[in-house]
């Protein structure tokens, strides 16, 4: 009877110890397949944000000083142009055929500015009072902290500069009328190499200062 009780006893015992392994393995497979979905997850929002980042945005390197104090020589912004409709005061960068690129040797040049009249606006100067002014009115202008602002953004210096600008322009449908911020040293609308842009040459907005990092920040 004894020895018949001890052999129940080790079948009971070889069954739980199966099923003790099978669902010990089975949490394995639970956990390993839980892993495997979470790196799917990761690796599927990476290939999507890389491929939204691609489609959407890109980055740009600004050339010179025409946006200063606002822009840098050699800073790197991200710029977009997805849904994108020109706006005052936007900063773009737009691409000319009439300027020459002397890195590159050849006609045609991306260039930064600052959006300053969009179609159906009037443009004019007044370079003996360092004003811009749009449909007749002077664009506001104060200093603070010792920095020049005009419409609420920095510009290095009061407009003293036409170029070869008429009286004034008005902004035909499609097209935007840009200067940089650096007024005295920035070629732009008010020069006819450049001239008004057609918005099919707006490359993208800028919209984040990327490098250096210690300017790391939104573009306004």
């Amino acid at each position: 009877m004894e020895e018949k009780e001890n052999n129940v006893f080790e079948e009971t015992s070889s069954v739980n110890s199966a099923e003790a392994f099978k669902d010990k393995n089975d949490k394995k497979r639970r956990a390993a397949s839980e892993v495997l979905d979470w790196f799917d997850t990761v690796i599927t929002s990476i290939v999507a944000i890389i491929v939204i980042f691609a489609l959407i945005t890109r980055l740009s390197t600004v050339d010179g000083g025409s946006m200063k104090p606002t822009l840098q020589d050699m800073e790197r912004l991200l710029i977009t142009d997805f849904a994108y409709t020109p706006e005052r005061n936007d900063i773009v960068v737009v691409w000319t055929e009439g300027l020459f690129n002397e890195r590159n040797n050849e006609w045609g040049k991306a260039i930064v500015k600052r959006v300053i009249g969009v179609p159906g606006d009037t443009i004019s100067l007044d370079i003996t009072a360092g004003a811009v002014y749009r449909n007749g009115e002077k664009l506001p202008q104060e200093i603070k902290g010792g920095i020049l602002y005009e419409d609420g953004h920095p510009i290095n210096d009061y407009t003293t500069v036409s170029w070869d600008m008429p009286d004034e322009i008005t902004v035909p449908e499609g097209y935007v009328f840009v200067m940089g911020d650096n007024r005295n040293d920035s070629i732009d609308s008010r020069d006819s190499r450049v001239g008004l842009v057609n918005v099919n040459n707006i490359i993208g907005k800028a919209y984040l200062r990327v490098a250096p990092f210690d300017s790391f920040g939104g573009l306004y």
